[in-house]
């Protein structure tokens, strides 16, 4: 092994035994009474610390000195729950944009790592708090090879969740109670959302520049749909594999005895002040609720297209006043900070805020 080897293994290794300890740069530096930028320069290999220094980080980081000089591969570093090498953006593999739309490489890629960089401060966070939901997929081994299977496969859901048959007041707050990770980012609209399956965690991003309600819902179930549904890939189409995940939101939306219950089991009509009335009800598109009107066969599909010209809608209309942001990393941050488990440093670094905001943060609350 040669110096320079030697330099890069314990900058990495640094890096990593610090976030594993919970410490933010400032934390480290405070305990080993260097400056913040000198722990910074450290873990960049632009400096080397005194055999004096390497002793006192191992100590604060309660790891052995030899920990430090080898291959980052050779030690077991478990860095918020998995390993290291199983972390990479590459693990979200389905984005969904807007239909129609041509989107440059570039975006999705920058989606995918702004999406795992904000996934790994979840799952530190969740480590240093020592607070896990363990997610359990109620349909795991159930195959879906169509919208009526979905369909099933939503009731299934919300009868394992014990959602009743009535509307979901906030269908992130549902997810996260059952250990979904919900993760916002701010992208141009045309995305809408992503979805990955990391060490058996399940994690949706959706946009926070979308703002119509209705939409942040169904995406957020579609993308529910992706990571729960048993769908052979190798033999349904992407297209079909879309609507069949269209068909699961909708269902765990609006179940379809609450249809029947809400719009009967047949009709040909359906006026505007009904839809708009179950959109502000139930949180779902008017549209959505016509398309499960169809598929459920209250209308027929003719219907459905006259209905839609004789209301003259390409977009929706109504409004819902639902309330659909994640809150369950503040939460766990708020705990944290409470129980004395992360500084003020560690949860700036963690959240991407000042540690003036964090201060704000406790006080608002504390």
């Amino acid at each position: 092994m040669n110096t320079t080897d030697t330099t890069n293994y314990f900058a990495a290794n640094l890096a990593i035994a610090r976030r594993y300890a919970g410490l933010s740069l400032s934390d480290l530096a405070e305990k080993i009474e260097v400056s913040k930028q000198t722990i910074s320069k450290y873990e960049n290999g632009e400096l080397s610390p005194s055999m004096k220094k390497v002793f006192a980080l191992a100590d604060a980081l309660k790891i052995r000195i030899e920990d430090f000089f080898k291959a980052p591969s050779e030690e077991k570093f478990f860095l918020k729950g998995f390993e290291i090498k199983d972390v990479s953006y590459d693990s979200f593999k389905r984005v969904k944009f807007r239909e129609g739309k041509c989107i440059p490489t570039d975006l999705v890629e920058r989606v995918k790592e702004t999406a795992m960089k904000e996934f790994i401060g979840y799952e530190e966070l969740v480590r240093l708090s020592n607070y896990q939901i363990k997610f359990n997929n109620p349909i795991k081994n159930v195959p879906i090879r169509s919208k009526g299977d979905a369909e099933e496969a939503a009731l299934k859901v919300r009868r394992a969740w014990k959602l009743g048959s009535s509307a979901l007041s906030s269908v992130i707050s549902v997810l996260e109670n059952q250990g979904v990770r919900v993760i916002e980012v701010r992208e141009q609209v045309d995305f809408e959302g992503l979805s990955a399956l990391i060490m058996d965690i399940p994690v949706i991003v959706i946009n926070r520049e979308i703002e119509e309600i209705t939409r942040r819902r169904l995406t957020t179930l579609h993308e529910l749909g992706h990571l729960i549904l048993e769908i052979d890939e190798d033999v349904i189409s992407y297209d079909d594999i879309e609507r069949i995940c269209d068909a699961f939101a909708g269902a765990m939306l609006m179940p379809k005895e609450l249809l029947f219950l809400e719009l009967g089991t047949s009709r040909t009509r359906i006026s505007k002040r009904e839809l708009i009335a179950l959109k502000e009800k139930y949180g779902i598109s008017v549209r959505a609720i016509l398309v499960r009107a169809a598929f459920n066969k209250i209308i027929a599909w003719h219907d459905y297209h006259l209905i839609k010209l004789e209301h003259e809608f390409d977009s929706d209309f109504g409004q819902y006043f639902g309330d659909e942001k994640p809150r369950r990393f503040h939460q766990i941050l708020l705990r944290a900070l409470l129980e004395g488990k992360v500084t003020r440093g560690k949860a700036a670094e963690l959240s991407g805020w000042s540690t003036a905001k964090v201060k704000e943060f406790e006080d608002n609350y504390f």
